[in-house]
């Protein structure tokens, strides 16, 4: 953890992960700039950008509020109900509340289910794939990283496992959760007419599927709607075999 501080504020640590800090002029307007890095290069960067905004910060808070209005011009209806638009505005609001950058195992940003408690330090595939579809309307280099941070452990049968963490280790792939990938790379497709992203993933699994080729520019809206959810999958003499949910590997696609 990197913090910048201005000359108003002192700061000391009180135990490995707990700080305390204390303006020295309860008088006086002072501003703080706390960042976490995964490595000295980030740090570097990260120095610069703090103190940039230390020095800017008028322009800073500024380029923030764009931000969030950019956030919020593109979720909010007219044709929706004022209590319609407060839920989409918190909706907005977890959602970035809950963005993680990559670290350790997590090979690209993406989104926890909470920051309420401390064991969600890692992405959910069915957690993932919902984030991704909401965070298409207005994040979606975001929500593109979400659906790549998944498909990093994708394994050799195409299953998507259940959960990745920063620790490798501690990642579950015993299991899979419900086949609703396609629903989030749809999503992104419709609002951004990304290709490449649906070219990735769905190649791997459409070999597997068909000992195939998979066209980037096909409609991906086909493949959408192409696994009923409770149909389930397994591999059988090198190729995919639709089967009853009595297996145990959910397909991801």
């Amino acid at each position: 953890m990197f913090c910048s501080l201005s000359d108003q504020i002192s700061l000391s640590k009180k135990s490995e992960n707990n700080y305390k800090a204390v303006c020295n002029d309860a008088n006086k307007e002072a501003q703080v700039v706390i960042s976490f890095f995964t490595s000295d290069k980030e740090l570097a960067v990260g120095l610069q950008k703090s103190l940039k905004i230390l020095n800017d910060k008028h322009i800073c808070l500024l380029e923030n509020e764009k931000r969030w209005n950019r956030y919020l011009t593109k979720v909010l209806r007219t044709d929706m109900k004022p209590e319609y638009d407060r839920i989409a505005v918190k909706s907005i609001v977890t959602l970035i509340s809950n963005w993680r950058t990559h670290r350790g195992g997590l090979l690209h940003e993406g989104v926890v289910p909470s920051h309420a408690v401390g064991y969600f330090v890692g992405f959910w595939a069915w957690d993932s794939w919902r984030f991704a579809a909401a965070l298409a309307k207005f994040n979606p280099e975001l929500a593109r990283n979400n659906i790549r941070a998944m498909f990093d452990y994708q394994l050799p049968d195409g299953m998507i496992i259940d959960c990745i963490y920063t620790n490798p280790s501690e990642n579950n792939g015993r299991n899979s959760k419900p086949p609703l990938a396609c629903w989030a790379v749809d999503e992104i497709f419709t609002n951004t007419n990304d290709t490449a992203l649906s070219g990735r993933c769905f190649r791997s699994l459409w070999h597997i599927i068909t000992g195939g080729t998979l066209n980037a520019t096909m409609i991906i809206t086909v493949y959408a709607n192409m696994v009923p959810q409770t149909v389930l999958w397994r591999l059988q003499h090198g190729r995919a075999e639709w089967t009853m949910p009595s297996d145990l590997m959910i397909l991801q696609c």
